[in-house]
């Protein structure tokens, strides 16, 4: 029930398939939403620049928009044979901290894409972390940004796989991995 309602609160990029990588979560900043919204643009540009490398597999983000209240983006594996679409919406807090809703969605066509060793998480967590998981800060113009993530449908989350050269593993799938994520798709209101 609570996955039901975390899910209804987000609109994810979107995907074809019945069954794919994906990762939505909340995260809450104690700093502010212009101070998230630059770093996470900065790290994004900074790509292009020579500022910032994505520090898992040296992808490649894109920029589709940023507002006030809403970045939107994609990020390409270094080999460019997988593309991902994640979002973030920005909504300020009482205590000038952020709330940040975030998913990123796997593109790969192919029927079932689930198992994808944190990538989607690791698509939304590498536009903020820091020091002390071997992310470079682009803006030193606060210090580390303070943050606590809460994850809803985000199968796999392991931060370990962000910071290091990982392989993208969309495994096959047992009977029981078909079982499960079939009800768990219907628990959340799906079926197919």
């Amino acid at each position: 029930m609570a996955l039901a309602l975390f899910s209804a609160a987000l609109s994810c990029p979107g995907h074809g398939g019945t069954f794919h990588a994906r990762c939505e979560m909340v995260v809450h900043f104690q700093d502010s939403c212009a101070r998230v919204s630059k770093e996470v643009t900065s790290r994004i540009k900074g790509v292009d620049s020579g500022k910032w490398e994505d520090p898992h597999n040296n992808g490649t983000y894109a920029l589709t928009s940023a507002t006030a209240t809403k970045i939107e983006g994609s990020r390409n594996s270094s080999d460019d044979k997988y593309m991902d679409l994640w979002d973030m919406e920005l909504e300020p807090t009482e205590e000038n901290g952020c709330k940040v809703t975030a998913c990123s969605e796997s593109q790969r066509l192919q029927l079932y894409s689930l198992h994808d060793e944190s990538i989607s998480y690791c698509n939304l967590h590498n536009l903020y972390c820091g020091d002390e998981e071997s992310c470079t800060y682009v803006n030193e113009d606060g210090g580390k940004l303070r943050f606590k993530e809460v994850f809803g449908r985000c199968l796999q989350h392991d931060g370990g796989h962000c910071h290091k050269a990982h392989p993208r593993a969309d495994k096959a799938l047992t009977h029981a991995d078909l079982r499960f994520y079939n009800s768990l798709h219907y628990a959340i209101g799906g079926g197919i």
